[in-house]
């Protein structure tokens, strides 16, 4: 339940950085940019909750294993570095909308 939760979490802020792209999409009546970034949204917030939980999965083996320093940190990179580039996108797309 609680990657459930991430995964609309992740997809609420992607909606949020990618809200200029959007309102310009649905102002300029471009569906197929609008549609783009929706599921684009709703695909890196479940992406998100999956490298969460394969990052969870790891911990909890390597602590199984009897280590007692399992740490993770590859998978909130990996989420900053998704939610970055998809903003980079999104603002571009906002740009190249604003100037057509």
């Amino acid at each position: 339940m609680t990657y459930v939760i991430q995964a609309f979490t992740l997809t609420a802020l992607a909606v949020v950085l990618a809200s200029p792209a959007l309102f310009l999409a649905w102002k300029r009546e471009r569906p197929v940019v609008f549609r783009r970034f929706s599921v684009g949204a709703v695909s890196l917030g479940v992406a998100g909750a999956l490298v969460r939980l394969s990052s969870d999965v790891l911990v909890d083996r390597c602590r199984s294993a009897g280590n007692t320093g399992c740490l993770d940190i590859g998978s909130v990179g990996f989420q900053v570095f998704l939610f970055s580039v998809y903003t980079l996108v999104g603002l571009a797309a906002a740009y190249r909308l604003l100037r057509s």
